[in-house]
């Protein structure tokens, strides 16, 4: 019995999209550690403002210290959302998707692309604690 071309056009894309869905739904060996990667440019870039007793603590009560004080947010509200990068609201001042005043780092320095990416995967990812 022969295939018509719809047929094998049909196979080929259930097997894209169910070898999307695999691919990631399947352990992912290239997501960002909170640890080794997320809390070292978190202290590099943002815990001068925002650890205990500084401004950005002072102001809206947010501790990038450490993964408990990242994932308790502020008085606004979470700072991340699990799985849900494109609604953090870390992502959307780092990002520089937030009105000028709320654009973090403050006075034009913002994080590279890499930088951001790692923080956006980890986020991606389920935001893990390790």
């Amino acid at each position: 019995m022969r295939l018509h071309s719809w047929h094998g056009t049909a196979m080929a894309a259930v097997l894209t999209v169910f070898g999307s869905v695999a691919t990631m739904a399947a352990p992912a060996a290239g997501v960002p550690s909170f640890e080794r990667q997320v809390q070292p440019i978190l202290y590099r870039h943002c815990t001068e403002c925002h650890s205990h007793g500084h401004v950005g603590d002072q102001a809206i009560g947010l501790d990038l210290t450490t993964y408990h004080g990242v994932m308790a947010g502020s008085r606004l509200g979470p700072a991340v959302i699990p799985r849900q990068p494109q609604f953090s609201a870390i992502m959307m001042v780092l990002d520089w998707n937030a009105r000028s005043y709320l654009q973090m780092p403050p006075l034009g320095h913002q994080l590279s692309r890499k930088d951001r990416d790692v923080i956006r995967a980890w986020i991606a990812a389920g935001a893990k604690n390790d």
